[in-house]
């Protein structure tokens, strides 16, 4: 079960009741970080990019969507996960706490150039890593 404090984010998020300038990348860290939790992988992949989705038209940024990024953080979101798996008590807080490099947002820098992910095919759709590859996507 989450923790209060979570459940109640991810109620927010989902309902589109966050405030736009609540949604740092922290959050979207957390909101990947707690779907994962309460969906299993394929599911949580799914639900994280409609939630994302459907936040950014909320906010009426439905531009701002980006597929490969929201890719990229789900993969090493769950790559922490796999090393490191919550307890089913445990707060977002605690567990981002041994896996501070997740909210650090140049870290798709080390696997990406610049011109690559600013490229519209990395909007709007899946492209490779140039510069160092990520966790693999778990098979469907």
């Amino acid at each position: 079960m989450l923790p209060t404090s979570d459940r109640a984010f991810l109620s927010a998020f989902e309902g589109l009741e966050l405030a736009g300038a609540d949604f740092s990348h922290r959050s979207h860290i957390r909101y990947a970080w707690l779907v994962r939790r309460v969906a299993g992988a394929d599911a949580a992949r799914d639900r994280i990019e409609r939630g994302i989705r459907a936040f950014a038209e909320a906010q009426g940024a439905a531009a701002k969507y980006h597929v490969t990024i929201t890719e990229a953080w789900v993969r090493l979101v769950e790559a922490a996960i796999a090393s490191d798996p919550p307890d089913e008590r445990e707060t977002f807080d605690a567990w981002v706490a041994r896996h501070a490099p997740l909210l650090d947002s140049s870290r798709l820098a080390q696997h990406f150039s610049l011109d690559r992910l600013r490229s519209e095919p990395a909007r709007i759709g899946w492209v490779e890593p140039d510069l160092a590859s990520l966790p693999p996507r778990p098979a469907r």
